[in-house]
């Protein structure tokens, strides 16, 4: 009988154009995204969410509408797969911090459960992301399960499986570009302020490319840049826009670009790096824009997973 568990947590998506006036203002309204009392930022998640929903829902048609939650489903499968042959007892569950599966509809089903380990999917700690999972998972939890005991996983930046899995993933793919050429890591941008504040996303992500670059081909040259800032005065840099003209600039026009702080395909990979950013491409004089997939069901991802699952547990 199992009485141990791992919940993967991501902060969901938009599964279709319908749903992205929803996850937008669920998203805004979390006070780690939008640090500002409930009375104000409700409305304003409000209002934004209704100045984005239109130009959102056309973007979002464009990509068939976010899998994200889809994929992790497969993660889930695919990693319960791996902790059975290994012979252990622990159930493996999902959910999502915004829309469904929420974590409410999933805590039902982990009754009988004696200890649970929260495993948010992003490999960088940041508040936005890892705290607001975990924290409101923990509060479900506790008030659910009142006996149980839960630990958690605040990122696996530098986890030695993690970073051999993404070194190997670009490597497999470095196939379908020519020298020469470089590497462009590209994540999620974030306030400067959650940085100044003593969020660590930042540092981390440097690390993880560090490392991620120490296992790749001496011909490559890498980069790292950030993507989806609202406010260049106010977001870490450099924008991974820029770090594009710079590389076409410097006479390489082969990239292989590398979403480093995703680990399964959503909206920023589909449409942000895929059409938005190819496209710029294109015009700026790139030969081969090649965008690297996600980690996904990757098997050494898995192995990585479960590798951090049985050290936590």
């Amino acid at each position: 009988m199992h009485e141990r568990c791992v919940l993967l947590l991501q902060l969901g998506g938009a599964a279709s154009e319908r749903e992205v006036f929803a996850f937008t203002y669920s998203l805004l309204s979390d006070p780690q995204i939008i640090r500002l009392p409930p009375w104000a930022r409700k409305p304003l998640a409000f209002f934004i969410a209704a100045v984005r929903n239109l130009p959102s829902r056309k973007r979002y048609r464009m990509i068939g509408g976010s899998p994200i939650m889809e994929i992790t489903r497969k993660q889930a499968i695919a990693l319960q797969a791996l902790l059975d042959e290994q012979a252990t007892d622990v159930k493996v569950f999902f959910a999502a911090r915004h829309l469904q599966p929420s974590i409410e509809s999933v805590v039902p089903k982990l009754t009988g459960m004696k200890h649970c380990l929260l495993l948010p999917l992003f490999p960088h700690y940041s508040f936005t992301t890892v705290r607001t999972c975990i924290d409101h998972a923990t509060k479900v939890l506790t008030g659910a399960h009142p006996g149980m005991k839960i630990d958690k996983v605040e990122g696996f930046f530098d986890h030695p499986r993690y970073i051999r899995a993404q070194a190997d993933l670009v490597k497999e793919h470095l196939t379908h570009v020519p020298g020469p050429r470089a590497v462009l890591f590209s994540a999620h941008s974030l306030p400067k302020g959650h940085v100044a504040a003593g969020d660590p996303y930042q540092t981390q992500v440097e690390r993880s490319v560090a490392l991620i670059s120490e296992r790749l081909p001496g011909d490559c040259k890498t980069f790292l840049g950030y993507q989806s800032q609202l406010s260049r005065r106010t977001w870490i840099g450099p924008p991974t826009v820029d770090l594009m003209h710079d590389i076409v600039r410097s006479g390489i026009r082969n990239v292989a670009v590398v979403p480093i702080a995703f680990v399964s395909e959503h909206f920023e990979t589909l449409y942000e790096l895929d059409i938005d950013y190819a496209h710029r491409a294109k015009a700026m004089g790139f030969d081969v824009f090649y965008r690297v997939p996600t980690l996904n069901t990757f098997p050494g991802f898995i192995e990585a997973l479960a590798a951090i699952t049985l050290q936590a547990l």
